[in-house]
């Protein structure tokens, strides 16, 4: 009875060993799927972010070209007053 109990008990383990495989045999291909996609996810994450670091660069650029545009807008419609006055003076 012992000797058969024994028996049992390795063809319990052995089936549990070869259920194991077949998990690992299925569960790997899955993993290695998962970690390029994890990869490439990370990659295209990265990517986003030079390109917002770009995007952040480039509307700072243009935030001090609009001040630079308002601040000649501005001497140009003081000129214009200058001009406007000066001639008014001559009767033009």
């Amino acid at each position: 009875m012992l000797a058969y109990a024994g028996v049992r008990v390795g063809r319990s383990a052995a089936g549990f060993g070869r259920t194991a495989q077949r998990f690992q045999q299925q569960v790997e291909p899955k993993a290695a799927r998962l970690t390029r996609q994890g990869e490439t996810a990370q990659k295209l994450a990265f990517r986003v972010m030079d390109r917002v670091e770009f995007l952040e660069q480039r509307g700072a650029k243009l935030s001090v070209t609009m001040g630079k545009m308002m601040v000649l807008a501005s001497a140009a419609a003081e000129a214009k007053r200058k001009i406007d006055k000066v001639t008014g003076y001559i009767g033009l």
